[in-house]
């Protein structure tokens, strides 16, 4: 049994950890998507059983100081995530994915992928994912 009941994860340092490392941004937003945010929630919420996880995905001021630049590479990384979790069976019958922010600020492509996602776990019980988009 886990003392922990609810967990806050916020990333931070993608830029500079790509340009420290000379690599391509939209590789980096799109191995954090694919691999390092999906196995923490598989770790946290599956394996340890921890109830409730709660993940700044894109902060407000990244939404908003990055329309033009960055923005769309880090929906399109996220939105390829969100569409992996939607075959991931683990994740469908475990998990309920919840989207907390001012989601008209994104693009229509992400908030269509993002609703798809709550709607197909929203009676899942076991736990919860707080995805905090534009928040």
């Amino acid at each position: 049994m886990s003392l922990h009941n609810h967990i806050l994860i916020i990333p931070d340092g993608n830029r500079r950890y790509a340009k420290g490392k000379n690599l391509n941004l939209n590789v980096v937003y799109k191995h954090i998507a694919d691999h390092i945010t999906t196995e923490i929630i598989d770790y946290l919420l599956i394996n340890k059983k921890i109830k409730e996880l709660s993940f700044f995905a894109i902060a407000r001021n990244n939404v908003l100081q990055r329309e033009g630049f960055g923005l769309k590479e880090i929906c399109d990384a996220q939105v390829a995530a969100y569409d992996s979790w939607l075959g991931n069976k683990d994740f469908l019958k475990n998990i309920k994915f919840r989207f907390i922010g001012d989601l008209d600020l994104l693009p229509s492509f992400y908030v269509k992928k993002a609703k798809e996602l709550e709607n197909a776990t929203k009676g899942n019980k076991a736990a919860t994912c707080n995805l905090l988009t534009a928040y």
